[in-house]
């Protein structure tokens, strides 16, 4: 799907699907976070993820696990600087388009998840998940939507990231942030997001 996109250039086509993510679990997690399913473009890797990112001058988020230290060394990247670094994610942007690369960890996605999960006294086996490792392997091979656990786990998150200050949270307003901005982006602005 495609839109219209006014810009300080004039009019450009463009595709509506914003935030390309590396998997099912990413896709389901980020669409519900940002309450639009639309502008989520699942991709197989973070390869594509980046590769996507960089092929036009069109406005492009991609969210890639930290876990895989190939895209540091990855050419298409040396345009950008680094924004934003939290313990649990850092933002990178484009120094001269509106393209910005969000790297979650401590590594996988799922360890993201997890870490909201402790701060709120929980474990995956609340979920009924025998140990992470089971997490893990059923949350990369399954989509949340054919699997009751994952979509569980999921669901709890999305429905209690609002109830305190936290990284899940601090992550879907500077998304919201960029997605409101983008080619306005701001960055003394968004430091305060």
């Amino acid at each position: 799907m495609y839109f219209l996109i006014s810009n300080q250039f004039g009019m450009k086509i463009m595709d509506k699907r914003l935030v390309g993510v590396e998997c099912y679990t990413d896709k389901y997690f980020f669409a519900k976070l940002l309450a639009n399913d639309a502008i989520i473009d699942k991709l197989s890797n973070n390869t594509q993820v980046i590769n996507k990112l960089t092929a036009s001058d069109n406005f492009k988020i991609g969210i890639v696990d930290i876990d895989k230290d190939a895209f540091a060394m990855n050419e298409k990247l040396e345009a950008f600087k680094q924004i934003f670094k939290g313990e649990f994610h850092k933002i990178l942007k484009h120094t001269s388009q509106a393209k910005f690369l969000f790297i979650v960890g401590p590594r996988q996605l799922e360890y993201f998840l997890v870490e909201f999960l402790k701060l709120n006294h929980k474990t995956v086996e609340n979920f009924g998940f025998t140990d992470f490792n089971d997490f893990l392997k059923e949350s990369k091979s399954r989509n949340p939507l054919a699997f009751p656990k994952i979509l569980k786990l999921l669901k709890f998150i999305l429905e209690n990231h609002n109830n305190f200050p936290n990284h899940i949270l601090k992550i879907k307003n500077q998304l919201n942030y960029i997605l409101d901005k983008k080619y306005n982006f701001n960055q003394l602005e968004f430091t305060n997001v």
